[in-house]
C-alpha cells in the first residue's frame, strides 16, 4: 500500500470519527491505526458499534463488512459491525446487517413511545414539572404543601 493510499485511509478514518462524535462525543480514531500496528480493534472506537471505514472511488463495502465480522469473532467483542463508506466526491453511507438495523429501529421507536407517554403526563400547577400521578401537583409540591399546612396548624 502506497503512502498516499495510507494517508487517504487515515484521512477517511479521521473524518468518520468526526461524524461519529456528533452521536457519541467520546468517539475517536483508534490510536493503534495511526501506528500501523497489527489490528487491535475497529477503526473508530468509543461507539457502541464495531466501525470499519472505507473510502475511495469504489470502496469495498461487503468485503469490509466480512472483515469486521472476522475481527469481531477473533477479538471476542460483542459489538455489531458497521461499515462507513465514502465514495470520492460523494457523501457517507452506512452499511450494516439487518438485525443491527432492526434493533436500532426498535430502540428508536421505544424511545419515541416513551417521549409521547411523557408528553401526555399533566404538568404540576405549581412548578410545571410532570406530575407523575393523577393529581394536579407533583409529589414534591404536594409534600411541601402538606408540610406548610402542618406548620401553620
Amino acid at each position: 500500500m502506497s503512502k498516499s493510499q495510507r494517508r487517504k485511509g487515515a484521512e477517511g478514518e479521521r473524518e468518520a470519527a468526526e461524524l461519529c462524535r456528533q452521536l457519541w462525543p467520546q468517539a475517536d480514531r483508534n490510536p493503534m491505526q495511526a501506528r500501523g500496528a497489527k489490528r487491535d480493534g475497529c477503526e473508530v472506537e468509543g461507539t457502541p458499534h464495531w466501525i470499519e471505514v472505507k473510502s475511495g472511488v469504489r470502496p469495498p463495502i461487503m468485503p469490509a463488512l466480512r472483515q469486521a465480522k472476522r475481527d469481531i469473532a477473533a477479538s471476542g467483542d460483542a459489538r455489531a459491525p458497521v461499515v462507513m463508506a465514502k465514495t470520492t466526491r460523494q457523501g457517507w453511507t452506512v452499511t450494516m446487517d439487518w438485525s443491527t438495523f432492526a434493533t436500532l429501529v426498535r430502540e428508536g421507536q421505544a424511545a419515541r413511545a416513551a417521549a409521547v407517554q411523557m408528553a401526555s403526563i399533566p404538568d404540576c400547577r405549581v412548578c410545571g414539572r410532570p406530575t407523575m400521578h393523577l393529581g394536579d401537583t407533583c409529589y414534591g409540591c404536594t409534600q411541601r404543601e402538606w408540610a406548610a399546612r402542618r406548620e401553620s396548624a
